[in-house]
Protein backbone atom coordinates (compact mmCIF):
# COMPACT_ATOMS: atom_id res chain seq x y z
CA UNK A 1 0.00 0.00 0.00
CA UNK A 2 1.45 3.39 -1.11
CA UNK A 3 1.53 6.36 1.56
CA UNK A 4 -1.45 8.07 0.51
CA UNK A 5 -3.54 4.98 -0.43
CA UNK A 6 -4.84 5.15 3.73
CA UNK A 7 -6.26 8.42 3.08
CA UNK A 8 -8.71 6.61 0.15
CA UNK A 9 -9.33 3.48 2.00
CA UNK A 10 -12.74 4.44 3.32
CA UNK A 11 -13.67 5.58 -0.15
CA UNK A 12 -15.26 3.19 -2.72
CA UNK A 13 -13.99 4.51 -5.71
CA UNK A 14 -16.39 5.29 -8.48
CA UNK A 15 -14.85 4.95 -12.19
CA UNK A 16 -17.42 6.23 -14.24
CA UNK A 17 -16.82 5.14 -17.80
CA UNK A 18 -15.55 6.99 -20.60
CA UNK A 19 -16.13 6.75 -23.83
CA UNK A 20 -12.58 6.67 -25.30
CA UNK A 21 -12.72 3.16 -26.15
CA UNK A 22 -16.04 3.41 -27.28
CA UNK A 23 -16.00 6.24 -29.66
CA UNK A 24 -13.61 3.62 -32.02
CA UNK A 25 -15.51 0.75 -31.96
CA UNK A 26 -17.29 -0.66 -35.14
CA UNK A 27 -21.12 -0.90 -35.03
CA UNK A 28 -24.27 0.90 -33.98
CA UNK A 29 -23.90 1.17 -30.42
CA UNK A 30 -24.60 4.67 -30.87
CA UNK A 31 -28.40 3.99 -31.54
CA UNK A 32 -27.89 1.08 -28.95
CA UNK A 33 -30.36 2.15 -25.53
CA UNK A 34 -27.16 1.85 -23.60
CA UNK A 35 -25.36 4.71 -25.12
CA UNK A 36 -28.23 7.16 -24.45
CA UNK A 37 -28.20 6.23 -20.98
CA UNK A 38 -24.70 6.26 -20.91
CA UNK A 39 -24.71 9.42 -22.22
CA UNK A 40 -27.28 11.18 -19.29
CA UNK A 41 -25.23 9.14 -16.91
CA UNK A 42 -22.11 11.31 -18.19
CA UNK A 43 -24.22 14.72 -18.79
CA UNK A 44 -25.37 14.22 -14.85
CA UNK A 45 -21.82 13.59 -13.59
CA UNK A 46 -20.85 16.43 -15.47
CA UNK A 47 -23.12 18.34 -13.83
CA UNK A 48 -22.48 17.09 -10.12
CA UNK A 49 -18.13 17.77 -10.64
CA UNK A 50 -19.30 21.24 -12.03
CA UNK A 51 -21.16 21.86 -8.80
CA UNK A 52 -18.04 20.92 -7.10
CA UNK A 53 -15.71 23.00 -8.98
CA UNK A 54 -17.70 25.95 -8.55
CA UNK A 55 -18.35 26.09 -4.78
CA UNK A 56 -14.59 25.78 -4.43
CA UNK A 57 -13.30 27.91 -7.39
CA UNK A 58 -16.39 30.24 -8.90
CA UNK A 59 -14.77 33.27 -7.80
CA UNK A 60 -11.50 32.45 -10.26
CA UNK A 61 -13.88 30.71 -12.85
CA UNK A 62 -15.77 33.85 -12.87
CA UNK A 63 -12.42 35.88 -12.91
CA UNK A 64 -10.91 34.70 -15.55
CA UNK A 65 -13.70 33.30 -18.16
CA UNK A 66 -12.86 34.83 -21.18
CA UNK A 67 -9.31 33.95 -20.58
CA UNK A 68 -10.23 30.40 -20.71
CA UNK A 69 -13.26 30.38 -23.02
CA UNK A 70 -12.30 33.09 -25.46
CA UNK A 71 -16.07 32.92 -27.13
CA UNK A 72 -17.97 33.30 -23.83
CA UNK A 73 -19.65 36.70 -23.67
CA UNK A 74 -21.18 36.44 -20.32
CA UNK A 75 -18.59 35.14 -17.19
CA UNK A 76 -21.32 33.67 -15.40
CA UNK A 77 -21.84 31.09 -17.94
CA UNK A 78 -19.00 29.78 -17.43
CA UNK A 79 -20.48 26.22 -15.81
CA UNK A 80 -21.67 25.16 -19.42
CA UNK A 81 -18.15 25.29 -20.70
CA UNK A 82 -16.75 23.91 -17.91
CA UNK A 83 -19.52 20.82 -18.25
CA UNK A 84 -18.64 20.52 -21.99
CA UNK A 85 -14.96 20.02 -21.69
CA UNK A 86 -15.61 17.48 -18.67
CA UNK A 87 -17.87 15.45 -21.23
CA UNK A 88 -14.65 15.46 -23.15
CA UNK A 89 -14.97 11.53 -24.81
CA UNK A 90 -11.29 11.19 -24.24
CA UNK A 91 -11.73 12.66 -20.75
CA UNK A 92 -11.66 9.55 -17.50
CA UNK A 93 -13.19 10.79 -13.88
CA UNK A 94 -12.17 9.14 -10.92
CA UNK A 95 -14.68 9.79 -8.08
CA UNK A 96 -14.99 9.34 -4.45
CA UNK A 97 -18.32 9.54 -2.74
CA UNK A 98 -18.83 9.01 0.75
CA UNK A 99 -21.44 6.12 2.33
CA UNK A 100 -24.06 9.13 1.48
CA UNK A 101 -23.33 9.09 -1.83
CA UNK A 102 -22.47 12.78 -1.59
CA UNK A 103 -18.86 13.74 -3.56
CA UNK A 104 -15.71 13.78 -1.64
CA UNK A 105 -13.44 14.33 -4.19
CA UNK A 106 -12.35 13.28 -8.11
CA UNK A 107 -9.40 14.02 -10.63
CA UNK A 108 -10.08 14.26 -14.11
CA UNK A 109 -7.47 13.26 -16.94
CA UNK A 110 -7.10 13.64 -20.34
CA UNK A 111 -5.71 10.63 -22.32
CA UNK A 112 -3.45 11.25 -24.80
CA UNK A 113 -3.93 10.18 -27.94
CA UNK A 114 -1.46 7.72 -29.72
CA UNK A 115 0.15 10.83 -31.83
CA UNK A 116 0.43 13.26 -28.44
CA UNK A 117 3.13 13.47 -26.52
CA UNK A 118 3.62 10.77 -23.55
CA UNK A 119 1.68 13.44 -21.20
CA UNK A 120 -1.00 12.66 -19.01
CA UNK A 121 -3.19 15.94 -18.51
CA UNK A 122 -4.86 16.51 -15.18
CA UNK A 123 -7.86 18.30 -16.32
CA UNK A 124 -9.62 18.91 -12.69
CA UNK A 125 -8.88 17.81 -9.32
CA UNK A 126 -11.12 18.66 -6.66
CA UNK A 127 -12.07 18.05 -2.92
CA UNK A 128 -15.25 19.04 -1.05
CA UNK A 129 -14.91 21.23 1.56
CA UNK A 130 -15.84 18.71 4.40
CA UNK A 131 -13.29 16.11 2.96
CA UNK A 132 -10.29 18.59 3.00
CA UNK A 133 -7.42 18.38 5.04
CA UNK A 134 -7.39 14.24 5.00
CA UNK A 135 -4.91 13.56 2.22
CA UNK A 136 -7.73 12.80 -0.58
CA UNK A 137 -5.78 15.12 -3.16
CA UNK A 138 -2.16 14.14 -2.68
CA UNK A 139 -4.00 10.48 -3.01
CA UNK A 140 -5.30 10.91 -6.19
CA UNK A 141 -2.06 12.64 -7.32
CA UNK A 142 -0.40 9.66 -6.12
CA UNK A 143 -2.92 7.50 -8.02
CA UNK A 144 -2.48 9.50 -11.13
CA UNK A 145 1.23 9.34 -11.30
CA UNK A 146 1.10 5.40 -10.72
CA UNK A 147 -1.52 5.08 -13.34
CA UNK A 148 0.61 7.51 -15.91
CA UNK A 149 4.07 5.64 -14.87
CA UNK A 150 2.14 2.14 -15.59
CA UNK A 151 1.03 3.46 -19.04
CA UNK A 152 4.51 4.30 -19.76
CA UNK A 153 3.88 8.02 -19.70
CA UNK A 154 6.51 10.47 -19.22
CA UNK A 155 5.00 13.27 -17.11
CA UNK A 156 1.87 14.89 -15.69
CA UNK A 157 0.95 18.11 -16.40
CA UNK A 158 -1.93 20.64 -15.36
CA UNK A 159 -2.65 24.11 -15.34
CA UNK A 160 -3.55 26.37 -11.76
CA UNK A 161 -4.96 29.77 -11.54
CA UNK A 162 -1.73 31.46 -10.30
CA UNK A 163 -3.74 32.96 -7.24
CA UNK A 164 -4.46 30.17 -6.13
CA UNK A 165 -1.74 29.41 -3.26
CA UNK A 166 -3.27 26.36 -1.30
CA UNK A 167 -3.22 23.81 -5.21
CA UNK A 168 0.48 25.26 -5.91
CA UNK A 169 1.35 24.30 -2.66
CA UNK A 170 -0.18 20.92 -3.16
CA UNK A 171 1.48 20.56 -6.45
CA UNK A 172 4.34 21.65 -5.38
CA UNK A 173 4.96 19.01 -2.93
CA UNK A 174 3.90 16.53 -4.98
CA UNK A 175 6.65 17.20 -7.27
CA UNK A 176 5.31 19.44 -9.81
CA UNK A 177 7.10 22.47 -11.32
CA UNK A 178 6.39 25.60 -13.23
CA UNK A 179 6.97 25.33 -16.65
CA UNK A 180 5.93 28.19 -17.51
CA UNK A 181 2.99 31.44 -17.15
CA UNK A 182 0.56 30.91 -19.50
CA UNK A 183 -0.55 33.90 -19.03
CA UNK A 184 -0.11 36.39 -15.64
CA UNK A 185 -3.30 34.22 -13.97
CA UNK A 186 -2.44 30.73 -15.36
CA UNK A 187 0.71 28.88 -14.55
CA UNK A 188 1.38 25.49 -16.74
CA UNK A 189 2.57 22.92 -14.17
CA UNK A 190 4.81 19.57 -14.64
CA UNK A 191 5.46 16.38 -13.03
CA UNK A 192 8.26 14.49 -15.03
CA UNK A 193 7.94 10.74 -13.98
Amino acid sequence: MHAHDAALHAFPPVLAATLHGLARAPGSWIRSPFCSALSAARRRLAADLTALIAAGLAPFYRAHARLLYPRLRDPAAWPRCKRAELLDPAALHILYRDSDARLACFISLLLPAPTEAPVLYILELHVAEPFRRRGLAAALLDAATRTARAAGLTSLELTVFTANRPALALYTRAGFRRRRALHPDLTIMVCRI
